[in-house]
Order: structure tokens, then C-alpha cells, then sequence
């Protein structure tokens, strides 16, 4: 459901920003194509509030992208300090 929700959030946020920002959803992009995206994407934001195992934020930080993400589950460990951590709490 959440996936399904993400192109009409982020409609409004290339005008909210003022054209500085760009957003491009990829689905099941192959792996030579992911690796492409997140090595020109300035920073890789995981749409879900807890990350698992956290390959995808592996995969990011690898590829030399900037991540943010929440403060919970396996991510602080994982991230090691390499990420933008943002409490679940705190929405805004």
C-alpha cells in the first residue's frame, strides 16, 4: 500500500522545492540498472519505516549515495554512523 502511494506523494515536491529537486521511482530495476541509479542519485531514502536487514541501504552507501533514514531496527548498526538518522517519532 505504501509502495502504491508514493508517485501522488512526491507529485508536489519538485514545486514545493522549487524545482531543486527531482524524483524518479524505479520498481524492480535490474541489478545493473540500480547500481547505475544509486550511483547518480545524491541521496537514497528508503520508503519504509523499518528497514529488515537493510541491503538496500547497504547497496546505497556502497554505491557512495547519502542515505537517510529512520533510527530503528538493524539501520544504526548497519549504517555504522555513515547516514542521516531520523527518529520514527519525528515526523517532521
Amino acid at each position: 500500500m505504501l509502495l502504491a502511494m508514493m508517485p501522488a506523494a512526491t507529485t508536489n515536491l519538485p514545486r514545493d522545492a522549487g524545482d531543486r529537486i527531482v524524483v524518479r521511482l524505479h520498481g524492480d530495476a535490474p541489478e545493473d540498472a540500480k547500481e547505475r541509479i544509486l550511483r547518480d542519485a545524491d541521496v537514497f531514502v528508503p520508503p519504509a519505516r523499518h528497514a529488515g536487514f537493510c541491503v538496500p541501504i547497504v547497496e546505497a552507501l556502497a554505491a557512495g549515495c547519502k542515505v537517510i533514514a529512520y533510527d530503528n531496527s538493524n539501520t544504526p548498526a548497519v549504517t555504522g554512523g555513515l547516514a542521516s538518522l531520523v527518529s520514527l517519532v519525528n515526523v517532521d
